[in-house]
């Protein structure tokens, strides 16, 4: 169990840190600048701007869902899977009780 539980940390950890980006370069393929009769990419004007129909198209709208949308939906669902909420509310409502305690003078 905690082997599991230092895999998902170290996943969310990596994924972080590379998601931003990552996310960038995915969706500066959709950005396309016309110079001439063609289209280029504005992130790299060397390379010309996949069309609709081209796997390199293809290829980007699958990350385009699988990495912006799908990295923090990843993370939302490792937070309940392991009750990080229900956790962050116990820790609030005992710093409370702390709190009120420590103000009494019983703490």
């Amino acid at each position: 169990n905690k082997v599991v539980a230092a895999f998902y940390f170290n996943m969310m950890a990596f994924l972080f840190v590379v998601y931003p980006f990552v996310s960038k370069v995915v969706i500066e393929i959709f950005i396309c600048v016309d110079l001439g009769n063609s289209s280029w990419l504005k992130s790299d004007l060397r390379e010309r701007c996949p069309t609709s129909n081209s796997l390199g198209f293809v290829w980007s709208a699958i990350f385009t869902i699988i990495i912006p949308i799908g990295v923090p939906a990843f993370f939302v669902v490792l937070l309940v899977k392991f009750k990080i909420p229900r956790l962050a509310q116990y820790k609030m409502k005992m710093h409370r009780l702390q709190a009120v305690l420590k103000e009494m003078g019983a703490w």
